[in-house]
């Protein structure tokens, strides 16, 4: 459900470089990308009070099982007045299984949300792993774009970051099988993220509608490159994407 999710991805340090971590389930039994790139957002912040993640970077370094504990160690390289650099490592029983590093800024809030929530030309559409509104674009060109919005009486501004980093982890894949036609062949298609990054350009609210427009850049032998951009419903950029992944076709 979303409750679970979000209640999943909002991790508190209390000022401890290490803790445990619950884990989402998943139709292949592994920890879904998405997951720890967020509880590894949610816990920078948790451990620098004043400042919010303006850029996290994850490596995904080897595969992981849902029901082994999973363990966030932080550490701080910089920590000043205003901006920070954290180390991220995540764990599952002594083996690294991802590492990334996150720069903060100081903190922003939800800023002036001149996000109008606005009617927006979208057909509802069902997806997986996205346990909120989701809406097909009706006036969008771009293969692969999709509306969003998280209807909760209240979403923190950390909360509004995590669910949006979540959303765009899982896009670059189902973009280029579906541009293949890889669906309609059936059978299991080999495919994993090894890198994602976002990047956040403005403040947000996640409560409110958001376009999600993922590109492919490349794909050359099995490494898949692509890019995304997240719109607010007024055209305004939220945040920007990269994504590498291993997809043989």
């Amino acid at each position: 459900t979303l409750a679970e999710l979000v209640a999943c991805l909002d991790v508190e340090m209390g000022g401890s470089p290490r803790v445990e971590v619950a884990s989402l389930e998943s139709s292949h039994g592994g920890i879904l990308g998405a997951q720890m790139l967020v509880q590894a957002l949610s816990a920078c912040e948790s451990a620098t009070p004043g400042k919010d993640v303006v850029r996290l970077s994850m490596s995904f370094l080897r595969p992981s099982r849902a029901e082994t504990p999973l363990a966030i160690g932080l550490r701080h390289l910089s920590n000043g007045r205003r901006f920070a650099v954290v180390e991220v490592d995540l764990e599952q029983e002594g083996r690294l299984v991802a590492r990334g590093e996150a720069m903060l800024g100081p903190s922003r809030g939800n800023g002036e949300l001149i996000d109008a929530d606005v009617a927006v030309p979208g057909a509802p559409l069902a997806r997986a792993l996205w346990p909120w509104e989701v809406a097909e674009p009706t006036d969008d060109a771009d293969p692969g774009a999709v509306w969003s919005r998280v209807p909760l009486a209240s979403l923190s501004p950390r909360a509004s970051r995590a669910v949006l980093a979540y959303a765009t982890e899982p896009l670059t894949v189902p973009l280029m099988i579906d541009r293949r036609g890889l669906r309609e062949r059936g059978g299991e298609i080999p495919q994993a993220v090894l890198a994602h990054s976002i990047t956040f350009a403005s403040t947000f609210d996640a409560r409110r509608w958001h376009l999600h427009r993922p590109e492919i850049d490349g794909h050359v032998g099995d490494v898949l490159t692509g890019r995304g951009t997240v719109l607010d419903g007024s055209g305004r950029r939220v945040a920007t994407t990269g994504t590498i992944a291993s997809l043989r076709l």
